[in-house]
């Protein structure tokens, strides 16, 4: 049996993928950057009930662990303020968006539209995507990341990051 090529709408959505990947990590950075300078100059203490010894939060990612709720909100007002003044966080965006968890929800379309692309070239039919996070993340990632390596190890391939730049 002769392997099958990938089709146009998987390069499609491996390519958006790609650059959706890359905006999403990028933007993750520049957005906890901010945030640990804010917990660095004004910090946030962990809840004690939450076996975290009442140490300071360094890592924005666990400010879930922070009972004062008010020093919470006083943190993300003003990580939308610093956000906003380096252009990381569009002006137009609602002040409790976070311009990482945007760009993380756009990643997960991309993967979405390569899981449906790689199912439809497989002959798949409906139910592929719910079918194959039912298996689990790890194979869910596996296919997106197979998917990803059939686009890319073409002959030919050209990386959109570069064609971007070139453009």
């Amino acid at each position: 049996m002769k392997p099958k090529a990938p089709t146009a709408d998987l390069r499609a959505a491996v390519r958006a993928y790609l650059l959706a990947r890359t905006v999403a990590e990028v933007t993750r950075e520049r957005v906890n950057a901010v945030y640990r300078d804010i917990l660095t100059e004004t910090p946030i203490m962990a809840d004690h009930d939450k076996h975290c010894d009442g140490l300071p939060i360094m890592d924005p990612e666990k400010l879930y662990l922070a009972s004062d709720d008010e020093a919470v909100k006083r943190c993300w007002a003003e990580a939308d303020r610093r956000l906003r003044q380096k252009g990381i966080k569009p002006a137009d965006m609602e002040p409790e968006y976070c311009p990482a968890l945007v760009a993380e929800s756009t990643q997960r379309q991309a993967e979405a539209l390569i899981v449906e692309a790689g199912a439809a070239m497989l002959g798949e039919g409906k139910g592929f995507h719910g079918r194959l996070l039912c298996a689990g993340l790890e194979k869910y990632e596996q296919f997106v990341d197979l998917c990803c390596k059939l686009v890319v190890n073409e002959p030919g391939f050209r990386n959109p990051l570069t064609d971007q730049l070139v453009a």
